[in-house]
């Protein structure tokens, strides 16, 4: 499947709450316990970004966004791209990507603590972080070349 990188915002948010309603619910209570515990959500793209802690990568539940604090652009772009993995995988989304996205972040994690000679490649090696990376670049670089066309 092609994930459209040209997407518009009422098209994302469309499938985001069709097809992929089942992360949006669980992003949702997540954001909700943020908002609760004091954190303010910014805007990314057309995600609801929330930031806590530090060195710990990010995570993404349908729009929502939750990154350690002072993430780099490239995770912002990639935990977006999973988003955007979301509007077009809809119900398939939480068995072809976020179980598997997080089974390979904390297995990479406990390897890397146990065995760390036994860690190959990058975490971005496999195909649906691959792609993550790959069409959240692309999708925020459209945002961010037409808001640069804006400015006067």
């Amino acid at each position: 499947m092609k994930i459209k990188t040209d997407i518009s915002p009422r098209e994302f948010y469309l499938r985001s709450f069709t097809l992929g309603i089942l992360p949006n619910m669980g992003g949702a209570v997540r954001a909700l316990g943020m908002l609760a515990a004091g954190h303010r959500p910014k805007r990314y793209g057309n995600c609801i970004h929330f930031e806590a802690g530090k060195g710990w990568g990010g995570r993404s539940a349908g729009i929502f966004l939750f990154t350690e604090e002072d993430a780099p652009q490239s995770l912002l772009d990639h935990e977006h791209g999973h988003s955007l993995q979301n509007c077009f995988y809809g119900p398939l989304m939480p068995l072809a990507v976020n179980l598997p996205s997080t089974a390979r972040y904390y297995g990479r994690k406990l390897l890397a603590h146990y065995a760390p000679h036994k860690l190959k490649g990058d975490y971005y090696d496999a195909w649906f972080e691959a792609e993550a990376s790959r069409v959240g670049t692309e999708f925020m670089n459209r945002q961010r070349s037409a808001a640069q066309e804006e400015m006067p």
